[in-house]
């Protein structure tokens, strides 16, 4: 199995340097080819604020020094988070069997690659399988304190990977997703599964109010009835989530900043591929502690379509900003 790492970066010069020089510091990255993906400016006046950025960033990139094969590809103008990632995933799996993407406010500890080599060599043909994830949510340990990995039908945008027969199943339009969930059972078993108002996040993307690439690639994942195996504990962690410059971030967002792990984890060869209950509690625990407002969530995503089309026009109900760029 051949596998590469794709770096995703924007205008953050000090976070993706950060990112690289953990990555960097990992065990058996020997050799391993490192593509880095940098969108371009949003305002591409030779003067703006947006373009020095940029000029940052790509100089931090360029004198990285990597002990593989490194290559930057830098957009000449802005894409936008998810066809800027989208398109960096479809280049590199063109070439390869897998990939670990990392994005320029994630950071590693040094045994996140091993372990992700190791789990995408072990499930590379099961189909139950969708994505490996590096990262561990910080959960309440009472309820789940899991000590080897396990396994979930949802994913985690901190440092994970996949492979290319997996990639090419992921159903991206919101409006094919909305359609899969449309009966009233189906949206329930989803919102309460995931613990999340993930179909409130595909009404606003659709309708042009946020990016939600990962709840796309969430729901995919649980309708399709496929997993991701998580690590015990977070083997990667997000240092970006309350914004410095990111343009998807923000305080009205829940913090998902994890410990960071600096011990080895291994996949037990007797693992068990089956969903974990008590990880899929916790989960929704951490998300929704009060079950009033999980249920009202569940009651807005519900909503907000209908309303759209009884309306005849965009409905915001959700906290999602209009989005500049697809």
């Amino acid at each position: 199995m051949n596998l590469a790492i794709v770096s995703l970066g924007y205008q953050r010069a000090q976070y993706i340097f950060e990112s690289l020089r953990t990555l960097s510091q990992n065990y058996d990255m020997q050799d391993i080819p490192l593509y880095i993906f940098i969108d371009g400016p949003t305002d591409t006046t030779p003067t703006s604020e947006a373009v020095k950025r940029n000029k940052s960033v790509l100089e931090c990139v360029r004198s990285f020094r990597w002990s593989g094969k490194k290559r930057i590809i830098a957009a000449k103008t802005n894409q936008g988070l998810e066809k800027a990632f989208r398109s960096a995933v479809d280049t590199v799996l063109s070439d390869y069997d897998a990939v670990i993407v990392i994005e320029d406010d994630v950071v590693t500890g040094p045994y996140f690659f091993r372990f992700m080599k190791e789990a995408l060599s072990v499930y590379k043909d099961d189909e139950r399988i969708s994505t490996i994830c590096g990262y561990c949510y910080p959960f309440d340990r009472k309820i789940f304190n899991p000590q080897i990995p396990y396994f979930l039908r949802h994913f985690a945008t901190p440092g994970w990977g996949t492979w290319r027969r997996a990639w090419e199943n992921i159903e991206w339009s919101s409006k094919t997703l909305l359609q899969r969930i449309k009966p009233l059972g189906s949206r329930i078993t989803l919102d309460m599964g995931l613990g999340a108002r993930v179909t409130g996040i595909l009404v606003a993307h659709k309708n042009g109010y946020c990016v939600g690439w990962d709840a796309k690639l969430s729901v995919s994942t649980f309708l399709d009835k496929q997993m991701c195996l998580f690590p015990p504990r977070s083997l990667s962690n997000n240092i970006g989530w309350k914004g410095d410059g990111g343009t998807h971030t923000g305080d009205g967002i829940t913090d998902i900043n994890a410990p960071l792990s600096f011990h080895e984890m291994s996949i037990p060869h007797d693992l068990v591929v089956q969903e974990s209950l008590l990880a899929r509690k916790a989960y929704r625990q951490y998300f929704y502690p009060n079950k009033l407002v999980e249920f009202k969530n569940f009651l807005i995503s519900v909503l907000e379509e209908p309303a759209r089309k009884f309306l005849k026009r965009p409905v915001k109900i959700g906290p999602f900003k209009k989005k500049k760029t697809a």
